[in-house]
């Protein structure tokens, strides 16, 4: 059985917020792409894609915020995040507070924002996981011996209800707490490190190589050379993305040797004077 949370106290503030955001990131971002090509405008874009990124992770915790669920089955307590589910297990479930009878560990803070009431916490032997819409001194808190668990659900007697009963006819399968992930986050890539941080040189060799080309901005063929890093790079990762499954040192190869190409076209800007 599945329940919603309560509504967020500033839900229309934060979205007019968020919407206000993009909307000045769009008037941004169009008045400095016609901007002639210069150091300036370098920096600009920069500070550009790094404020789009920062508001989009805002954004991907006011979706989440939205579509949070809390549902109940014999196994699991499951609270569903963005675009993952924390699964706490029935047999952790021990004790039940209501809301106000338990001093939970206070972690709101304005960085949380708009989500403030989500958090994960060590605090003693329990690790607490906070999946909020509102202060925890209104929350449901699920414990047991090493995790507690704050709720905020709309109908909390009726959750607690389908606790005891799902509780009482004991589990049929044995899980563990974790977090189920989409397959995409799953995928092996984002644990091997060496994949990783091929990605990473050949991103920062590339912002460097825009930098000097920005630097010379009054010679065409530096520019050149930076739209043609870009498009090797580009190449070179589909082509790597493409062989990782079959072959990972291929495309471990791919990714490494693109960045040994702009590595060495940066170092090619450097000492020459075109």
């Amino acid at each position: 059985m599945t329940f919603r949370p309560l509504p967020p106290l500033k839900r229309f503030y934060d979205w007019g917020a968020l919407v206000t955001g993009w909307l000045v990131l769009f008037l941004l971002v169009t008045l400095w792409s016609r901007r002639p090509f210069s150091f300036t405008t370098y920096i600009g874009w920069l500070a550009l894609i790094a404020l789009g990124i920062v508001w989009g992770l805002l954004t991907y915790r006011a979706v989440a915020l939205a579509r949070m669920r809390y549902s109940v089955d014999r196994n699991a307590l499951r609270v569903r995040w963005g675009w993952s589910t924390l699964v706490v297990p029935m047999p952790e479930i021990i004790e039940v507070h209501r809301p106000g009878s338990v001093e939970p560990p206070s972690s709101a803070s304005w960085w949380r924002w708009p989500a403030p009431h989500v958090w994960r916490r060590r605090d003693g032997e329990r690790t607490w996981y906070a999946f909020a819409t509102r202060p925890l001194s209104e929350a449901w808190i699920f414990c047991g011996a090493d995790v507690c668990l704050a709720i905020s659900p709309e109908d909390g007697e009726a959750l607690l209800r389908e606790v005891n009963r799902r509780r009482a006819l004991g589990a049929n399968r044995r899980l563990a707490l974790e977090w189920e992930h989409p397959r995409l986050a799953r995928w092996r890539i984002w644990q091997d490190t060496y994949a990783l941080l091929g990605w990473l040189a050949g991103v920062v060799f590339l912002v460097l190589i825009w930098g000097e080309a920005a630097r010379r901005a009054d010679l065409p063929t530096p520019q050149r050379l930076a739209e043609l890093s870009t498009l090797v790079l580009a190449v070179d990762w589909i082509l790597g993305l493409i062989a990782y499954r079959r072959e990972r040192l291929a495309a471990l190869l791919l990714w490494w040797t693109g960045s040994v190409v702009l590595a060495v076209l940066l170092i090619g800007l450097w000492t020459s004077r075109i």
